[in-house]
């Protein structure tokens, strides 16, 4: 599978000594395209989109010493849509097409070690827990009946991020990670009988960070920070981010 897609989060968030926690929003779209190879048959190519929106809460605990701790939880509703040029009915010549409308949940509990090295960089260390599941469905597809499994995801994920602060305006940050899926199994059956063979994105992902923090001098309370992530392994790809924090 390889896709290309977008994701918009806002949020508002209110600190009190110790404890931060926020409210927000998020929406994605994302188009794909999939390919399937068979020993006795032509090869498949299908092609697709999906989009969601939802909210969320998000908390983030300081000891104080470096040690923090930080969860969240969102859901929202997800609809996938798919279909393929290539898989007819017989009878009918129907194509091979459907549409899901569904519910999402996903959650994260984690906690990290902030260090500052020397006057000019800051080295901050993670470990997290990544919950997501979506619903099950019965779908009819080209006049055939089939029933996906719910969707689940659990993910661990280690990370480590250096913040090299350059000067007053500029901060270059630079992250190694690790993250094992345990499950993503896409399982489901046929007229209630036949299993489906399953694609699975079980196994490791290395990512690599690399980004710039600004910060305006005559502002402090603004921050904006871009991102760019690759990803090599199980997912292979990559990502480009922008965030703008500030802070009243």
């Amino acid at each position: 599978m390889d896709a290309n897609g977008a994701l918009v989060t806002a949020g508002l968030s209110y600190q009190a000594e110790h404890l931060t926690a926020a409210a927000f929003v998020e929406y994605s779209t994302t188009d794909y395209d999939t390919y399937n190879s068979f020993a006795d048959a032509a090869d498949i190519h299908g092609k697709g989109d999906n989009r969601y929106y939802g909210a969320g809460l998000y908390g983030y605990y300081d000891f104080l010493n470096g040690f923090y701790m930080d969860a969240s939880f969102r859901g929202g509703r997800l609809r996938t849509k798919h279909e393929t040029s290539d898989i007819h009915n017989a009878a009918t010549g129907e194509a091979a097409r459907y549409t899901l409308n569904e519910n999402y949940m996903s959650a994260h509990i984690g906690t990290g070690y902030s260090v500052k090295l020397n006057d000019a960089n800051q080295l901050n260390t993670s470990l997290k827990y990544l919950w997501t599941q979506t619903d099950s469905h019965d779908v009819t597809i080209a006049g055939d009946n089939f029933y996906f499994n719910k969707l689940t995801s659990n993910r661990i994920r280690l990370n480590a991020e250096n913040q090299y602060n350059y000067n007053q305006n500029w901060s270059f940050l630079a992250g190694l990670g690790m993250e094992y899926e345990f499950n993503g199994k896409a399982t489901g059956k046929t007229y209630g009988r036949f299993d489906i063979d399953a694609p699975s994105v079980r196994g490791f992902t290395t990512i690599g960070t690399l980004g710039v923090r600004f910060q305006p001098t005559a502002n402090d309370r603004l921050n904006v920070d871009f991102k760019g992530n690759a990803f090599l392994g199980k997912r292979e790809g990559g990502n480009l981010s922008v965030k703008l924090k500030y802070a009243f």
